[in-house]
């Protein structure tokens, strides 16, 4: 039966997780109705505080109040799994609580401070949160001062499941793809629509989703001539690009057309960041080759069809291709002077090349 009980606690300096606490209360009392209370105050080593008064009562149901003052997101679902998070970031709230034990929900407004998702720093943003008669928490915000906007829902059970779609204007590149700054030296900007599907935390057998919808696209590559001056390639977009990725896999779902420096040319395929499948074709500036022939030619100006593909990895690429030439200008390294091609044919890859029919 029933009865009326209470119990409190008081603690300092333990651990839960592997995350440190101290001044840590906990009140629970039970009554002989049912019903059944909670107070918490969690004070964390490394900063960050929680603080519960929440109920639950004969049917289940849950309510009372829960509030965080820059608590991080990743300690709060590193407890249910050893696994590394998704998603985190330092978290203040004010959240009024529904749902149920096993799946609560909460209606409120959530702040965001140093928001990252994978190896993506998000910053700052607010978030709207929502109970949906689905038991789902659906929330809503915005990043980077309105450039990006976001709306979805999420299971609140391990292993949190979350539905997002998000609104992008000119949005960075570099802070969705890391690695193209890193990597690269690239940097660039996108807008369109992103669908993004998977868990916070990994879940063997199941991979993420991403479908990404882009209206427009630059990418800008970073590079020098032979007298170490700037010499940027860049990239537009022409046609809308869509990309679909599972786990770490991608693929351009249609051919991309993208304006180069000296033209127009089409981008398919897909891969993996180590490993890309990519087909390039059309007219390119041989400025685009010129990274792979620094050893051999110090100037490379002029026009060109190209049919191309693309391997390797991000870091390291591998070109394989041939390359019609027209109007070329050519300074081998340790040349004073240039030798002009007005047509022939390259066949090349990163290790060698061949130039047939040249007048």
């Amino acid at each position: 039966p029933n009865v009326d009980a209470e119990l409190a606690v008081d603690l300092s300096n333990w651990s839960f997780a592997g995350d440190g606490y101290e001044d840590s209360k906990l009140i629970a009392r039970s009554d002989r109705q049912g019903t059944q209370s909670l107070e918490m105050h969690l004070a964390r080593r490394l900063g960050g505080e929680l603080d519960v008064a929440a109920f639950l009562g004969r049917r289940g149901e849950l309510g009372g109040v829960l509030s965080m003052r820059k608590l991080p997101l990743e300690n709060l679902t590193a407890v249910q799994s050893e696994s590394t998070p998704l998603f985190g970031a330092a978290v203040d709230a004010e959240l009024q609580l529904s749902g149920t034990l096993r799946q609560p929900t909460a209606d409120g407004r959530v702040n965001l401070l140093g928001t990252w998702f994978g190896e993506s720093f998000l910053g700052g943003a607010s978030l709207d949160l929502e109970a949906r008669k689905d038991g789902k928490l659906g929330f809503s915000g915005r990043f980077f001062q309105d450039a990006v906007v976001v709306r979805g829902a999420i299971d609140t059970r391990a292993p949190f499941a979350v539905d997002l779609e998000a609104d992008l204007h000119r949005v960075e590149l570099d802070r969705f793809i890391p690695q193209l700054q890193r990597d690269m030296d690239a940097r660039g900007w996108m807008s369109g629509k992103l669908a993004w599907s998977g868990t916070l935390l990994p879940v063997a057998g199941l991979e993420p989703k991403l479908d990404l919808a882009l209206t427009e696209a630059m990418l800008i590559i970073d590079r020098e001539n032979a007298r170490g001056r700037p010499a940027p390639i860049r990239l537009r977009t022409r046609t809308p690009l869509k990309v679909a990725v599972v786990g770490e896999r991608f693929q351009i779902e249609e051919k991309v057309v993208v304006e180069g420096p000296a033209g127009d040319f089409s981008l398919g395929g897909g891969g993996t960041l180590a490993a890309l499948n990519l087909d390039v074709e059309g007219a390119v500036s041989v400025q685009l080759l010129e990274p792979y022939f620094r050893s051999k030619f110090e100037e490379l100006d002029g026009e060109l069809t190209a049919k191309a593909k693309l391997g390797g990895s991000l870091s390291e690429p591998r070109l394989t291709g041939s390359v019609i030439l027209r109007d070329i200008a050519i300074k081998p390294v340790g040349q004073d002077a240039s030798v002009k091609v007005p047509t022939g044919k390259i066949e090349f890859t990163n290790d060698q090349l061949s130039i047939t029919g040249v007048s």
